[in-house]
């Protein structure tokens, strides 16, 4: 709302300052959030009912860890009550591990006004899983990675791509991140759709020396080679390439420094500054691997 003040019994605004007035809808009543269960596993959306809340559309609820306070830096994931309900179900997706507190302020404060706690797990699946008999099969105490399998530098974890549905012109994969001593599977993404209007169309996971960080390849090949280049950390997507035929393509991809560089060489050909890219990264943080040198030779 808007209060304004104006002068000489006339409609003209000296001035005006915004305002809300926050009347309960349920004097004496505290907003109630519920979850549908009190434990989530990392693949699964989790649901908080709510009731009695203040039913503004600026109220807002959020997904703090348990143990932080109330600071906006602390928020995990957040949404509007777009509907300007009072009660109803907000979804929010998957959480890592870990326990947590759903909490709901109204108008845009950071008043809590109500919480509700609940916790996330890892899934744990049975031994006779596919994919967990996979990564068994392939990674445990030996290193037998093939295009879709990827016995990473982690210990005892492998990274898999699992083909789902094949359509006309394209293919769906999950892709999965395997515990192998503590039996879990983790679906990192759902139905990545793979265009495949060509014979030679691959994908292959890749690792690097001395390093957990792993990368994919999506090639599409028919007259030009299309090609998308994914680095990642675990389960976090690190940089991002792609090509289009030789145009960005990446030939050199290795590790220096006992595992600490990261060097990628590219070709730039028809997009400016043109010539061959070396490109080192700082990846003693695997999490946040850091430029820190680009070197472009002139094309001839």
């Amino acid at each position: 709302m808007k209060q304004e003040l104006f002068s000489n019994n006339s409609y003209y605004i000296e001035a005006s300052e915004d305002f809300w007035v926050n009347p309960s809808n349920h004097p004496g009543t505290k907003a109630e959030l519920t979850t549908t269960k009190p434990t989530f596993t990392t693949t699964e959306d989790v649901r908080i009912n709510f009731k009695n809340i203040n039913g503004a559309t600026n109220d807002w609820l959020a997904i703090y860890p348990a143990d932080k306070d109330n600071s906006w830096g602390n928020v995990v994931k957040w949404k509007y009550n777009k509907g300007g309900v009072e009660e109803g179900q907000v979804n929010f997706d998957e959480l890592p591990a870990g326990k947590y507190e759903a909490r709901v302020f109204y108008n845009n404060t950071f008043k809590m006004e109500g919480k509700v706690a609940f916790e996330v797990r890892e899934m744990v699946v049975p031994v006779d899983n596919k994919i967990l008999k996979l990564a068994k099969e392939h990674c445990l105490g030996k290193d037998e990675s093939t295009s879709h399998i990827l016995c990473s530098n982690e210990d005892g974890i492998a990274y898999l791509y699992d083909l789902t549905r094949k359509e006309w012109d394209a293919d769906y994969y999950n892709f999965y991140r395997v515990d192998n001593n503590k039996n879990l599977v983790e679906i990192l993404k759902k139905n990545i759709k793979f265009h495949t209007r060509y014979p030679r169309d691959y994908i292959v996971l890749k690792k690097l020396k001395d390093t957990p960080i792993y990368y994919s390849e999506f090639h599409a090949i028919g007259a030009d080679d299309n090609a998308i280049y994914q680095f990642y950390y675990k389960d976090k997507g690190l940089m991002k390439f792609s090509s289009n035929d030789r145009d960005g393509a990446l030939f050199n991809v290795h590790t220096i420094e006992n595992g600490k560089k990261l060097v990628i060489s590219y070709l730039s050909a028809f997009t400016k500054p043109y010539g061959t890219h070396t490109v080192t990264y700082d990846i003693s943080n695997p999490s946040n691997p850091i430029e820190i040198n680009r070197e472009v030779k002139p094309l001839r």
